[in-house]
């Protein structure tokens, strides 16, 4: 019995190395990919887009991968509207991609809805702006609303450190006013807040940064201790907020079961 154990033991084994082993090329491949689009399109703020992308577990619920591959897709808009400037074209991706993960985890929109809004509007589409659910419809008039009402948020503007030009419907521009008009509704840095705070939010954070540890033990330049602290830190924070929810749950089953006991003696 004990031999038949151990080896069932180590089939398993053998078996999560080799999936583990797998999802790590995969995702060291995706990365190789991304990192090479983004030095191009970014070049000088290359390393400001990857650093963005090392932390995005936090501030954006999501991998590495799987921001790089969004800010590379609006790139090349970014990249006009800001005339070639590519730092400002880093900033503004790192601004699009946090205002998308603060609509989606404020409002509980997929975030793929939200995502694709950012896309149809590079391409000067507006569709697909009710999408965001801030209270503007899927209409050119209705974007130079939106960016309108921005402009005038000169305390939002302040916090940001943006300025919305009520005349452009450039997409730069269009990146700042959501931003603005997000803040004002108290939808920015939800994903951060909840990071920390609620199990979902904790979740996805977990998540993006064991994706991160994953595709590292495949990367010869990753810091492994680095991206292990990352996932370690987002792990305990999960447990936490699961943790603190079974505290109220368990008690609050055993009292629902008490009175049910209960209910059932007296019938």
């Amino acid at each position: 019995v004990a031999g038949t154990i151990a080896t069932a033991a180590l089939t398993a084994s053998v078996e999560i190395v080799k999936g583990i082993t797998k999802q790590s090329v995969e995702l060291y491949s995706n990365f190789e990919q991304s990192v090479g689009g983004t030095e191009t399109l970014f070049k000088d703020a290359a390393d400001t887009v990857l650093a963005n992308a090392d932390r995005a577990f936090e501030t954006a619920g999501i991998s590495a991968n799987a921001y790089l591959e969004q800010a590379n897709s609006l790139a090349g808009s970014l990249l006009q509207s800001t005339g070639g400037n590519a730092a400002k074209a880093a900033e503004l991706a790192d601004r699009a991609m946090q205002s998308m993960s603060d609509n989606s985890a404020k409002i509980g929109t997929d975030i793929i809805m939200i995502q694709n809004a950012y896309q149809s509007l590079a391409r000067g589409q507006y569709m697909l702006l009710d999408n965001l659910k801030l209270g503007y419809g899927g209409t050119k008039s209705e974007m130079e609303r939106l960016i309108q009402d921005a402009s005038e948020m000169t305390e939002e503007m302040d916090k940001l450190g943006v300025t919305v030009d009520a005349t452009s419907m450039d997409f730069g521009n269009m990146v700042n006013a959501i931003a603005v008009v997000q803040e004002h509704m108290g939808i920015a840095g939800t994903t951060i807040g909840e990071a920390y705070n609620t199990i979902a939010g904790s979740q996805k954070m977990f998540q993006a940064a064991k994706e991160d540890l994953i595709r590292g033990l495949a990367d010869p330049n990753a810091d492994i201790g680095a991206l292990f602290e990352k996932a370690s830190k987002a792990a305990l924070a999960y447990a936490k907020n699961i943790g603190t929810t079974l505290k109220r749950l368990l008690p609050n089953i055993g009292n629902a079961i008490r009175d049910i006991l209960a209910a059932i003696a007296e019938a």
